[in-house]
């Protein structure tokens, strides 16, 4: 079986949000990767690393896996690109947001 998705450690995922997106940093800094928890019909997946049960979550309103124990998230194929994209729009909402203060229109 092929693989389709990537293994991807959390300040890995941190460093690209922020090299996309650096006004996402707060002013003290990252401390960690905030993700919501998700339902899921389908048996959790175990991590490859430790094998523990991975957490359903949200990152970025995309639906990944993440291994709490070892810090990882599963991305399949696209995941990454849409948590990046989604990330992209937020600066690119905010910007105008204040671009649109500036000028006052």
């Amino acid at each position: 079986m092929k693989c389709k998705g990537a293994l991807i450690a959390v300040v890995d995922v941190v460093r690209e949000l922020v090299a996309v997106a650096p006004d996402l940093v707060p002013d003290e800094g990252v401390g960690g990767l905030p993700t919501l928890g998700r339902r899921s019909r389908t048996p959790l997946v175990a991590c490859a690393m430790c094998g523990a049960p991975m957490e359903p979550v949200f990152l970025g309103g995309v639906p990944v896996d993440r291994c709490y124990h070892d810090d990882l998230i599963w991305f399949d194929r696209g995941e990454l690109q849409q948590v990046l994209a989604a990330a992209r729009e937020q600066r690119d909402e905010r910007q105008a947001s204040w671009l649109s203060r500036l000028l006052g229109v």
